[in-house]
């Protein structure tokens, strides 16, 4: 019964507005002058609760209004003490503990000292983090890292980059971006910041990505493409997107892709002109990689596999025929 007259009393206090539960509380007070002096050290209690400084960071603050409280004349405190009750003591001590004990945190929290990452040149550039990962990024990128031991945070403010995350099961590694964040132990993947979005591929290992504005998260795997929406979604297309790592780890690998994609990708990573004359090739899919395997290799593989002739005509396009 107890329980339960505390449990209306903290709810009348959360929901003041309430006549009906106002007036039972009225009654209840009407009874008995106990009654009314319950309700009084519960709502002591719970108003000292708010007196908290809003953010634990002002620890200043905190003191000053516990000292506040505290201090009092050594004359008066006896009996102060004495005549309180049991609700409020335990308020006062609830404070106290709270306070020292978020002082306590706070001044444990080491600083974290951040660098920054910029690729100015017009080449591919790349920078080894504390931790022991690596980072290949290409011209126009920015980033930064925490130097910090045991803290593995980078944030990716533009451009595009591939991370080659070193495995440590007890400290998380953290990748801001500006629609979300990247969360992983060990594993290797690539983000490119565009103007409407964030894509990430997956090369090995797991990677999990989530939002900023509804939290909601997916859990990527090999070949997995995840795209954040600057509107706070999260999609996910069909199909192994590993290829998108090859500009940093020059390995195009494709699984079952219509060779309208292997095309654009293979005109992409080798900046080559590649054109295809029978438009219903383009929807046929084939598995092929090509490691570290320079232009004219590679387009001789895709040709037989398209059982296409090649040709490269005077703007230096590579033009794939049936004649």
């Amino acid at each position: 019964m107890k329980n339960e007259l505390h449990d209306m009393i903290i709810e009348h206090l959360l929901h003041p507005e309430n006549e009906a539960l106002t007036q039972s509380i009225n009654q209840w007070m009407a009874e008995d002058a106990k009654n009314k002096q319950t309700y009084q050290d519960i709502k002591f209690l719970w108003e000292s609760s708010a007196d908290l400084p809003s953010s634990l960071h002002d620890q200043n603050n905190g003191w000053q209004q516990l000292a506040t409280q505290l201090q009092l004349p050594a004359t008066e405190k006896t009996k102060i003490f004495r005549l309180g009750s049991y609700w409020k003591q335990i308020a006062a001590a609830a404070i106290l503990l709270v306070v020292i004990g978020s002082y306590l945190w706070f001044s444990h929290q080491p600083t974290e000292h951040w660098t920054t990452f910029a690729v100015n040149n017009p080449v591919i550039d790349s920078v080894a983090l504390p931790d022991g990962s690596s980072v290949i990024a290409r011209p126009g990128t920015i980033i930064a890292y925490t130097t910090n031991k045991g803290i593995r945070k980078v944030k990716l403010e533009k451009g595009e980059a591939f991370f080659n995350v070193t495995k440590d099961a007890a400290h998380t590694f953290t990748i801001e971006l500006p629609q979300g964040m990247i969360t992983v132990l060990g594993t290797s993947f690539n983000v490119k910041i565009n103007s409407n979005y964030t894509d990430v591929a997956v090369w090995d290992g797991s990677v999990k990505i989530s939002d900023n504005n509804t939290l909601q998260s997916k859990i990527l795997l090999p070949g997995n493409l995840g795209i954040l929406h600057n509107d706070g979604s999260l999609s996910q297309p069909a199909g192994n997107y590993a290829y998108r790592c090859a500009w940093s780890n020059h390995d195009l690998v494709f699984k079952d892709q219509e060779i309208s994609q292997v095309v654009d990708a293979m005109a992409t990573y080798y900046g080559a002109k590649l054109k295809v004359e029978d438009q219903t090739v383009l929807k046929k899919k084939i598995t092929v990689r090509f490691n570290n395997i320079p232009l004219q290799d590679a387009l001789l593989v895709l040709s037989e596999m398209m059982d296409l002739k090649m040709k490269k005509t005077a703007d230096s396009t590579y033009l794939f025929t049936n004649q």
